[in-house]
């Protein structure tokens, strides 16, 4: 399925839609981002959600192509690539929902982040799995999901961030998680 297909499922099922929002913080109704957001070389993207915490989640690259990356920006002004197609990212947000931003740095146990989401969420195994279905994902472990993630930035450490324009500020770039 191409990014546009699973998008366009994404918007027009709003039990899908409510269900990536409950399991992995990803609103498809938050569009607007908390920055004024632009990649410095005018590579074109779209805000296709949004999380709780103000951050952005971006579709990167030529609209005419299949597949595009998926970049998270944060209202904090840290970035990181979540994989190169919609699919891929979903896949890793469905897989550690919640506690993506969590997996870096060797600061949280996985296991200690897993287990206090499923003493929060107790129906996270049972969403996460109609979640998987309805969008046709795989059952990847949480695991081989951070290794997927972590993976990432070495891959795109020369892949450009983006930055946000101010009115009474110099413009800055995201810095990456992780890196």
């Amino acid at each position: 399925m191409d990014d546009s297909t699973l998008l366009d499922r994404l918007r027009d099922d709003d039990e899908i839609a409510d269900l990536l929002d409950t399991v992995a913080d990803v609103s498809i109704d938050r569009l607007d981002p908390v920055e004024d957001l632009y990649f410095a070389s005018g590579t074109a993207f779209e805000v296709i959600a949004g999380d709780a915490g103000g951050g952005s989640f971006l579709l990167v690259g030529d609209p005419d192509r299949a597949q595009r990356s998926v970049v998270y920006a944060s209202s904090a002004g840290s970035a990181a690539w979540l994989g190169d197609s919609l699919h891929a990212a979903l896949d890793v947000l469905v897989a550690l929902p919640t506690i993506w931003h969590d997996v870096g740095g060797g600061r949280h146990s996985l296991e200690d982040l897993l287990r206090e989401l499923e003493e929060d969420f107790p129906d996270l195994a049972t969403d996460r799995d109609r979640l998987r279905d309805a969008l046709d994902l795989p059952a990847t472990a949480s695991e081989q999901a951070r290794e997927r993630l972590l993976a990432l930035p070495a891959e795109t450490r020369s892949a450009e961030m983006p930055r946000a324009r101010f009115d009474d500020e110099p413009d800055s770039e995201y810095e990456p998680y992780w890196a």
